[in-house]
């Protein structure tokens, strides 16, 4: 069975940590803030819209590390797929070394996505604050958590598989 082959496993649990972030960003954080903003009438939204445009601003450069994080964590998730594609299609072997590049890879886009939710928290909260009269910082942090964690067992098993030279999995 191909639930036999380590290969199998070890694929599996990559997908499952780095699907875990993504899910509790949209169950935990958007949905809950996308149905408080749906159930306010427009003309109301426009007018809150409104205010929120008129209010000072931050200057750009102080969100600039979130958005660079953002930026990578994305580039650096593109590129472990490509890898991953890259490596079944062209026969490689998926040796021990693919794992732990994998993982590396894979591990350091969500550490560095739960930098940047981190960082943009505060743009959230002034938005939150002026458009949904709610505050739902608490929940992007919670989530900003799980980036973490999730990225930082897979950095774990990269570090710990190249101590012991094991496949991960």
């Amino acid at each position: 069975m191909l639930w036999e082959h380590a290969a199998a496993r070890a694929l599996f649990f990559a997908v499952i940590v780095a699907t875990a972030p993504g899910t509790a960003y949209v169950a935990h954080w958007h949905v809950p803030r996308m149905r408080v903003l749906y159930r306010m009438p427009f003309d109301e939204y426009r007018s809150r819209l409104e205010r929120l445009r008129q209010m000072p601003r931050r200057p750009r450069f102080s969100q600039l590390p979130g958005a660079a994080s953002s930026v990578l964590g994305a580039v650096l998730t593109g590129w472990s797929l490509l890898f991953a594609v890259s490596a079944v299609s062209l026969g490689s072997n998926m040796s021990a070394e693919f794992w732990r590049t994998f993982y590396l890879l894979l591990g350091l886009a969500l550490v560095s996505m739960a930098f940047s939710t981190y960082r943009l928290i505060e743009v959230f909260v002034k938005v939150d604050a002026v458009l949904l009269n709610e505050s739902f910082s608490a929940r992007l942090r919670h989530v900003a958590l799980v980036y973490a964690v999730a990225g930082a067992v897979l950095l774990s098993i990269s570090f710990v598989s190249r101590a012991e030279g094991g496949v991960p999995g």
